[in-house]
């Protein structure tokens, strides 16, 4: 099967991938949830409805932003295979 046939039938998936365990965004991802822990006792339900909105919309702009930097990075792979493509021994 070719990457585009995985890539429609739901084989690949850009956006997964594992986090090593010791990693700098594995420690990341503790230290912010460490602080959400420290973080929420001190809210009133008011504050923690909102802080909740505030994830949700940071998590979708993480998303889009991710989402859009995987299409600028395809773009510049793809304009790179047609200048290796096209190239005839000359100079760049």
């Amino acid at each position: 099967m070719s990457i585009l046939e995985d890539l429609y039938y739901g084989n690949v998936s850009p956006c997964d991938r594992d986090v090593r365990r010791g990693s700098k965004v594995d420690k990341l991802q503790n230290l912010v949830c460490q602080y959400e822990e420290e973080l929420n006792p001190t809210l009133t339900q008011k504050q923690k409805d909102t802080f909740e909105k505030f994830k949700d919309a940071y998590s979708e702009l993480y998303c889009c932003l991710e989402r859009d930097m995987f299409a600028q990075g395809f773009i510049i792979a793809t304009k790179i295979m047609i200048e290796v493509q096209n190239y005839r021994g000359e100079e760049i």
